[in-house]
Order: structure tokens, then C-alpha cells, then sequence
């Protein structure tokens, strides 16, 4: 077991931990405030309540451009090279793990809030976790409010941190389920006594920093029973779970050992840009945040531009006994009764207010600029002088964007394998006894080719999709003379990207390679070969298409060999003018008449070794194939013909023409 933090340390670890991660999270109220396009609090008394939110909704609708659908991958064993471990493996992830781990929220919607928080806050902790009820039982996670995570003081990654705090609110009726849970258990993690103890104890408000934007705007009173998990990073390391108002050295809520065979912590951190200068990384509202606080100043200047605009200002002069002032209204047919007074309306009208829609595109640009993305709201005519608004300008705006979102892409993918790594291995660390998967027929034949059913002799290839597992014989594998847990490594497949000059390109050697019949046979003649499906795949995948596998099938030797047969049947229908038949008794003369192709009888199939003399073959050729291939044989030595010319003089009988005639035209030499 590896050095870690102690129970006896865990309260002065957590103070130090809590204080550093405060002053790092000081500017996380105006991130919120930004995002959720919440007004600011130094806006002025007489300014209408409106902002612009274009920061606000650029960061919802980025995780729907950037991550569309959940990206598929694969497992493999760190410590076998049995194939059929792995599919094991990514059917298990397939089937139970991704629909099954929906805490919170579904798979794939934790997915897109994770980057969508990442986008936020600069960061955003997962945390997985071993879960064990009624409907569920496996890996799972969960997004924790990022204020809750308490990273090791000094550390700027989480990957660096050798220990992690989350702080977790539980209520009363948690508690005493937890309680009734695990009261009867022998070997629980839990210690029931202390969880007893409070249970009894008041609930306690949550700090404000702690409460996100919600909490507070709306002043909801948040309380809970806080408690604290402390992660030690290491196999077999002791996680705790303590109170702050019990002593964490006598009175430790729970004590339980990493789940994780490869030692791993819980929590793994999803950047927008990391930098290693901040632990929680930069996000879109603190690079973007000024910017849209002055598109919000700038609207609300507008509004209030236009309000004043419709109802202007009046400048009274002169005496004002007889004046009716609430007669002084901007309404239709209105009558106002001045008196002596002298009025006048006030045009406010000035140079600012009808540069407008230029000032706004050009701060608008800005944020464009700072995201790295394009917007289509700013007009050709407004904004930015320098934002070109050419052809090539929009198109290298639009290459810049997808960079963005690839850089965002492989962000959320590197965060997302390394926690389906963990989740994987501690599902299968954790997993007991036997378990019945329900496999589509796909996978069951996917299983078939990797070994499965032959490494497993005891279990029958399921007539139905469902196939018998045991995880303890499948998890536990000797190495170095010790038994151990198998690890597993994920990667994600390749992400589909369109490259319109490398299809073209591909399709146009296809065309030259198919529309001339010589270039191929030529091609062969120098010693090379025409890959014609190889091209394909290089087309599909330019294109951009996924799932290209379930389309271009790669065919077996055997399912090779037919196709080539079946070729050459079609050609000789063509050329000899035979029926489908004929054409394949010829084939099969051809491919077994000559010494030189045959193989030695002891490398054929035994359907197809030669039969002993004396002996009947098991599968003799139908009557009627047989009888034409003697015919053909026949001809061939009556007339001293080759194949060609005898295949002629069988086509002509059966043509009707006369036998005679058929010598006589032989005779002549085919004139």
C-alpha cells in the first residue's frame, strides 16, 4: 500500500485545501451570473432591466455543435490478448453501463452539461462511483457542483494531486436509508453509529460559497448534513468519508478502499483550456465575460436611447398656473393644455445613437473573436472594419471555428476516456458471481469469431442473443506467479471528418482504374495491384461517413474465391454465348483439369480430395453437369479440338444443327 493521507491529518489537509480553493474560486459568481444572462448588480437605477446574452447562449449551444451524439470506443485488456475479453468488455459498456449509469441525469446528457460547465467554469469534475440498488447495479457518475471539489493545495491538475475532497449534502431521509441499509451488514464500510449520531443532530444552511447562482438569487434556504470524502490516490489505498462537526479521527462517517484496481482517483477534471497555472482551467465567460458586459451596457443604452426616443423629454418655459401637466401625454389625438407655459419636445437625436448598429457589430465581432466562432447576425455593413467579409475571409472564419470545436471535441474525449477507463475497471473489480448478457446477433457473432465459445467449451454457442458470463473467472488472470484483476484501456474510434479534396481525389483514380479495361491487367504485368475496395474505404472515410463497416464488408478467402468463380462464370456466358449452367461446368473444369493448379490431395478439403480408386464419391457431380463436361472431353479428342472450339461445337447441337454440318464446317477450318 502506497503513502497516503491519514484519518489524524484529514481536518488540517481539508482547512488548507478549503482555503486555497476559495481564493481560486472568487470569480466564479460573475462566471454564473454571465451564463445564466443574469443582470448585473452595478447596472444603473434608470436603465431598463435587459441584456444582450449572446455569450449565454453561445455557451448552451456549443455541446450541441461540438459533441452531437455520444462518440462510440473500445476496450482492451491491458493483460490478455484473448479477443474475446475485450468484446466481453465493450458489450458490458454497450449494454449495462451506458444505459444504466443515469444519476442525475442520462449518459449522454451528463455528457453535454459537462462541457457545457467546462465552458463556465474552465473545468468540470466527474466523479464515478460504484452503485449498487434496486435497478442498477455497476459503475456510475455524477457532475458535482465544482465549489464541492477541493483539489490537494499546490496542484494545478487533478492528475497531479495525490489526494481529492468532495463535499457531498445529504438529507435526513438519506441518512436513515443508509442507516436501514446497512444496520444488518456484517463487513459494511459504513459506520452505523456515527451515522446515527447525526441523524440526530441539526441540518446545517450551506455556506454561500457553496450555493450556486440559483441557491442565492432565489435565496432558497439550502441546508443539508455535510459531509466530506477525502480520495488517497494508490491500489488499495483507504478512502474516508468525515463530518466537520464530529472528530474525523475517532468518528469517521465511513472508511472504504479504492474500488479502482489500478489505483486511480475518482474524480477526473474536463477542461475547456487548460494552462497548468489554474487548477480549474480557463473558460469561455472568463476570456469572453468583459466583452459581453459591455454588449449588455451597450443594449441597455439602446433601450433606454428608445425609450427616451418615443417619449422625449419636455422643456417648459413661461408660466405654468393654467397648465394641465398630466394633459402632457404621448397619445394618439392628445390634447394638451399648456396655458401660458411654452413647450417644447426635446430631440435627443445625436451621432452615438445612430452609429449604434456599428459600435454593437463591432463589439459583437470581439466576442466572436474571443470564443472563436462566427455569427451571422452581424451584417456585412456593420462591425468590425478588419472582419473580412469576403469569400475566403468567411471561409477562414468558418476553418477557424471547426478548430475551436475540434480542440473542444478531443477535450471532452480525452476527460470522458479516462473516466470510462475508471468506470470500466471498477465495475469489473467490483462485479460478483455470474450474469446473463443480452447481445444483439452481431455481437454474438463477433464473440463466435474471437474465441469465446472455444476457450469456454462448457458454454453452448445461445441460439437466442444472450451469453452466460462468470466474472470472477473473466476479471482474474496470474501474473508474475500472483493472481490480479485485469485493467482495461479505452479508446475512442475515430472521429468522421469530411475532406472534399481527398474524396475527389480518390474518385477520380477509381475512374481511371475502372473505366479502362487494360489498366489494371497492365497494372498487374508491372507487378502491382489495384486495391479496389482499399480505394472505397479511403472515399467513405474523406467523405466523412461513419458505420463505413456495416457497408463495405470485407469478405472471407473462401467468400473471395466464390465471387472470383462467379465472375468468370458471367464472363464466359458472355463471351461463349453458353447458358449459366454450361458456363459452370466449365469453370470447374478449368479450376480442377490442370495438374499445375491443382493442390497436393492432402492440403484439399476432404469434400474435395480425389477418391481412392474403387471408392464412390460422397458428393459426385448432378447428372446432368456431369454428362456435359463428358461431352465436352469427348468432343475435344473425336476432333482434336482445344476447350474453345469444342464449347462451339456443343452450343451448335444444341442450335439444331446437323452433325454433318458441323464436320463439314470443322473441315473447312471454321470458314
Amino acid at each position: 500500500m502506497s503513502i497516503h493521507l491519514e484519518k489524524k491529518d484529514l481536518e488540517d489537509a481539508y482547512y488548507e485545501a478549503s482555503k486555497t480553493t476559495k481564493d481560486w474560486q472568487k470569480p466564479f459568481d460573475e462566471y454564473e451570473r454571465i451564463a445564466a444572462n443574469k443582470l448585473s448588480k452595478t447596472i444603473g437605477k434608470n436603465m431598463p432591466k435587459v441584456n444582450d446574452g449572446s455569450l449565454a447562449a453561445s455557451l448552451i449551444e456549443t455541446p450541441m455543435q461540438v459533441l452531437p451524439s455520444l462518440q462510440p470506443g473500445k476496450f482492451t485488456s491491458r493483460s490478455t490478448s484473448q479477443a474475446w475479453v475485450n468484446e466481453i468488455a465493450n458489450i458490458i459498456w454497450k449494454n449495462i453501463i451506458v444505459p444504466g449509469a443515469n444519476t442525475q441525469a442520462s449518459f449522454f446528457d451528463k455528457e453535454q452539461m459537462a462541457l457545457y460547465r467546462a465552458l463556465k467554469y474552465g473545468g468540470q469534475p466527474r466523479y464515478n462511483f460504484f452503485v449498487s440498488n434496486d435497478e442498477y447495479t455497476g459503475s456510475d457518475w455524477s457532475l458535482p457542483y465544482i465549489r464541492n471539489v477541493k483539489l490537494e493545495p499546490g496542484k494545478f491538475s487533478v492528475d497531479d494531486c495525490d489526494y481529492v475532497f468532495l463535499d457531498i449534502y445529504y438529507t435526513k431521509l438519506q441518512l436513515k436509508r443508509l442507516i436501514e441499509a446497512h444496520s444488518k451488514e456484517k463487513d459494511t464500510t459504513w459506520n452505523v453509529k456515527v451515522l446515527k449520531k447525526l441523524v440526530d443532530m441539526s441540518m446545517t444552511s450551506k455556506e454561500m460559497e457553496e450555493q450556486n447562482i440559483n441557491e442565492r438569487s432565489k435565496q432558497i434556504h439550502a441546508s443539508g448534513i455535510k459531509l466530506t470524502a477525502c480520495f488517497n490516490r494508490g491500489s488499495g489505498t483507504p478512502f474516508y468519508m468525515f463530518s466537520s462537526q464530529l472528530d474525523a479521527k475517532d468518528e469517521a462517517v465511513r472508511e472504504w478502499i479504492n474500488p479502482d484496481p489500478t489505483g486511480a482517483l475518482p474524480i477526473t477534471m474536463q477542461y475547456c483550456y487548460e494552462n497548468l497555472e489554474n487548477p480549474y482551467g480557463i473558460g469561455r465567460a472568463e476570456l469572453a465575460g468583459p466583452t459581453q458586459n459591455v454588449l449588455d451596457f451597450m443594449t441597455q443604452a439602446h433601450v433606454f436611447a428608445t425609450q427616451v426616443g418615443l417619449q422625449p423629454p419636455k422643456k417648459i418655459s413661461g408660466s405654468t398656473d393654467q397648465t394641465n401637466f398630466n394633459s402632457l401625454t404621448f397619445t394618439p389625438d392628445a390634447l394638451w393644455q399648456v396655458g401660458q407655459a411654452q413647450i417644447d419636445v426635446v430631440n435627443n437625436t445625436n451621432a452615438v445613437y445612430t452609429q449604434f448598429p456599428n459600435n454593437f457589430g463591432l463589439y459583437k465581432t470581439q466576442l466572436q473573436t474571443l470564443q472563436g466562432r462566427t455569427d451571422g447576425s452581424v451584417s456585412a455593413e456593420a462591425g468590425n472594419p478588419s472582419f473580412s467579409k469576403t469569400q475566403a475571409g468567411v471561409e477562414m472564419q468558418q476553418d477557424r471555428t471547426n478548430s475551436q470545436d475540434n480542440y473542444l471535441r478531443n477535450k471532452a474525449d480525452v476527460a470522458s476516456g479516462k473516466m470510462a477507463e475508471k468506470m470500466m475497471n471498477v465495475h469489473m473489480a467490483n462485479m460478483q458471481g455470474a450474469d446473463i448478457l443480452q447481445v444483439a446477433k452481431e455481437d454474438r457473432d463477433r464473440l463466435q469469431k474471437a474465441g469465446y465459445f472455444d476457450d469456454n467449451p462448457d458454454t453452448e454457442t445461445p441460439s437466442i442473443e444472450e451469453v452466460p458470463i462468470l466474472y470472477d473467472e473473466l476479471m482474474v488472470h496470474e501474473e508474475d506467479g500472483e493472481l490480479s484483476n485485469r485493467t482495461f484501456k479505452f479508446e475512442f474510434d475515430p472521429r468522421p471528418e469530411a475532406d472534399e479534396d481527398e474524396k475527389n481525389r480518390w474518385v477520380e483514380l477509381i475512374d481511371i482504374a475502372t473505366s479502362n479495361p487494360n489498366v489494371i491487367p497492365a497494372m498487374a504485368e508491372s507487378g502491382y495491384e489495384f486495391n479496389l475496395g482499399e480505394a472505397f474505404k479511403k472515399v467513405i472515410a474523406a467523405s466523412g461517413a461513419d458505420s463505413w463497416d456495416k457497408v463495405l464488408v470485407e469478405l472471407s478467402p473462401e467468400e473471395q474465391e466464390q465471387a472470383k468463380m462467379q465472375q468468370q462464370i458471367q464472363q464466359i456466358m458472355q463471351e461463349q454465348g453458353v447458358d449459366e449452367q454450361t458456363a459452370t461446368a466449365m469453370v470447374q473444369q478449368q479450376m480442377g483439369g490442370g495438374e499445375e493448379e491443382m493442390l497436393p490431395e492432402e492440403e484439399l478439403p476432404p469434400d474435395e480430395q480425389m477418391p481412392i480408386e474403387g471408392e464412390v464419391m460422397e458428393e459426385p457431380l448432378p447428372q446432368d453437369q456431369q454428362a456435359i463436361i463428358e461431352e465436352l472431353q469427348a468432343t475435344m479428342q473425336e476432333y482434336d479440338l482445344d476447350e474453345e472450339a469444342a464449347g462451339a461445337v456443343l452450343r451448335a447441337r444444341r442450335e439444331g444443327y446437323d452433325e454433318e454440318e458441323i464436320v463439314r464446317f470443322l473441315m473447312k477450318g471454321g470458314e
